[in-house]
Parts: structure tokens; sequence; C-alpha cells
């Protein structure tokens, strides 16, 4: 069942947390993201999963290459998506929100139904598909892994030398004062 979901929940293993295009640490900065996310949203238009034009987000697309002990998190594209999308793909993050009252258990009801809609299946299906996929995030929380920022690599070195750049010429200026 899982191959054939077009909407699926992706959590982002644990030791990842942190590396994306936006991190300001070790992606592109939230500038060249935001930059990056309006021109694919502006191309593609619509959600790549349900179609809907309404609000667009920029996702990341992570493709798991594994071994028993480490993988390599391969970056492999930026897609439109909308914000109920995103939503279930990251629904740790969603479930989150829920608990601190910032989204409704309503609301997560709302979500699991559109995941049953996209998927054509029963809402019952989102239970045991919610299981596996956070069954393989355990999994793979416990690997070391390697990121491979894919087609983005060197706009991400180029981002790295632009804030070295920067974080050397604020030490000059402090120095000079």
């Amino acid at each position: 069942m899982a191959s054939r979901l077009t909407l699926r929940i992706e959590p982002v293993p644990e030791p990842l947390w942190g590396h994306n295009l936006r991190s300001n640490e070790v992606g592109l900065g939230p500038y060249r993201w935001l930059k990056l996310s309006r021109a694919v949203r502006a191309e593609l238009g619509r959600c790549s999963i349900c179609g809907s034009r309404k609000r667009l987000h920029g996702h990341e697309v992570w493709k798991f290459t594994e071994k028993a002990r480490s993988g390599i998190a391969t970056l492999v594209k930026v897609n439109a998506i909308c914000t109920i999308c995103h939503s279930i793909q990251h629904w740790g993050r969603t479930q989150i929100l829920i608990m601190q009252g910032l989204m409704t258990v309503a609301d997560g009801r709302r979500l699991i139904r559109h995941f049953a809609k996209v998927n054509r299946c029963k809402v019952e299906a989102f239970d045991g598909h919610s299981k596996r996929a956070f069954a393989q995030w355990r999994i793979r929380n416990k690997k070391k892994w390697k990121v491979d920022w894919g087609i983005f690599g060197s706009a991400v070195e180029e981002a790295a030398i632009s804030r070295q750049r920067w974080h050397q010429s604020r030490a000059t200026a402090l120095i000079k004062t």
C-alpha cells in the first residue's frame, strides 16, 4: 500500500534535523531559500501532490540510501506543495502543533480525510501508514547520516563562502572599533 500512496508521511530522521536548505548554518539560509521556494512555487503553480493552487510551500524531496548503521540523504529536488499536504508529510510536527493547541484535533481529522481523498483510500488506512512511517523513522534515527545536497550542492557551497566572508568582515569591523 505505501508504495502506491501519492501523499505520504515522510518524517525526517532526527540526526538530519536542521540539515535543510532553509538553514543559515548548513544550507542556503532563509533569504536564498525564500527566493528558491518562490521560484519553484511560481513555476509549478500548483501542489505537486493534490493539484491545489492554494497556500503553496516549497518542500525538499530527499532520497535515503541506507546501510545497516549509516545512510546518505540526497536532496533530489524542491517541490511546491500545499499547506495541507505539507502538514501530512510532516505529521510528527503536526501532532506537536495539535498537542500545543496551535492546531485543533478537528484540523488533524481534516488532514487525515485529505490523505484518504488524495490516496483514494479509506481514512482507516492512515493509521497503518502512520505506524509504518514512524517505525521506519525510529530505525533511521539510530543511523549515522551524511548529507548530499545533490543539484543544490554548488549553491550551498556558495552560501557557505558568503557566510564565511560576512563573519570575517564583521570580525574585522569589530577589531577596528
